[in-house]
């Protein structure tokens, strides 16, 4: 018996990013192309259309006696997850080493969620469409769409995330410049983040904490499971050269049974070198 659910989200231009990184850009999101150039100043004569291109990732979701399993078809990982009465916990992950995540403009897909097949068959998707992206002669990507169907299987659900996007290459290097939604240089901060625990498993949060009245905090967002590996591109308003150093990134990694670990990374030097890398210990609670 088949089910098939289809829902399409159309997006914005992959950031005017050429190509991020195996990993992610997150733009705000217009509706249509002449929105679009309105938004980031990018005219359609500035671009070229190359192609279109797709990527397919298929994820299944089995739950049996309490436990789950959350498994690309392809072999990238496999989550093992418990069922509780405050919903599904993640316990452990096997996969062929760090596995990466994509984000793709405003595709709405959220936070990676481990116990979660369609979420987990979107972010491999958009990781595969980046892969194609990098290798590819072009700069970017304009209106990506993203399709999810649905497969009844046997113990659970098959879930398969397409995503189709037209490959452009930007003619106009000026185009390539992207500002923050303000008047500051480095609104838009690119961050490859690079997180690891031991034990593994532990969920990881980030938060952006100013001193200075141009750059407001921000309240805790939930980054993923660790060990998590990925680029992606923020709006920071009014950051710039000369409030960077008035500015940290804090990082708070928490597993039940273990004390919560902080680090923290001042953006001045993440400007430097475009990376957040770390490993933290994690303590047993006494």
């Amino acid at each position: 018996m088949k089910k098939t659910m289809k829902s399409f989200i159309t997006a914005a231009l992959c950031g005017i990013m050429f190509v991020v990184s195996c990993g992610t850009t997150r733009t705000m999101a217009p509706k249509d192309e002449k929105r679009l150039a309105s938004t980031i100043s990018l005219q359609r004569n500035d671009y070229e259309i190359l192609d279109t291109i797709t990527s397919e990732a298929t994820v299944t979701y089995i739950s049996r006696k309490g436990l789950i399993q959350v498994k690309s078809q392809t072999g990238e990982f496999l989550n093992l997850c418990q069922v509780t009465k405050m919903g599904p916990r993640f316990l452990d992950r096997k996969s062929k080493g760090t596995l990466k995540y994509g984000h793709i403009a405003d595709l709405n897909l959220g936070s990676p969620n481990p116990c979660d097949g369609k979420s987990m068959a979107g972010f491999l998707a958009a990781h595969k469409l980046i892969g194609k992206v990098k290798s590819s002669n072009g700069d970017t990507i304009v209106v990506p769409t993203i399709d999810f169907s649905e497969e009844e299987i046997k113990g659970g659900i098959s879930y398969r995330a397409t995503i189709t996007a037209k490959l452009v290459k930007i003619k106009n290097e000026s185009s390539k410049q992207v500002a923050g939604t303000g008047n500051t240089e480095l609104e838009r901060l690119t961050i490859h983040w690079n997180i690891n625990t031991r034990p593994q498993g532990a969920d990881c949060y980030w938060r952006v904490k100013s001193s200075t009245p141009d750059v407001k905090n921000q309240n805790e967002k939930y980054l993923a499971p660790s060990p998590y590996e990925s680029t992606e591109t923020y709006d920071i308003k009014g950051l710039s050269r000369d409030t960077a150093g008035d500015v940290q990134i804090e990082i708070r990694c928490s597993k039940p049974g273990y004390a919560d670990q902080k680090k923290v990374f001042n953006v001045l030097s993440v400007l430097d070198e475009k990376e957040i890398s770390i490993m933290m210990p994690l303590v047993k609670d006494e």
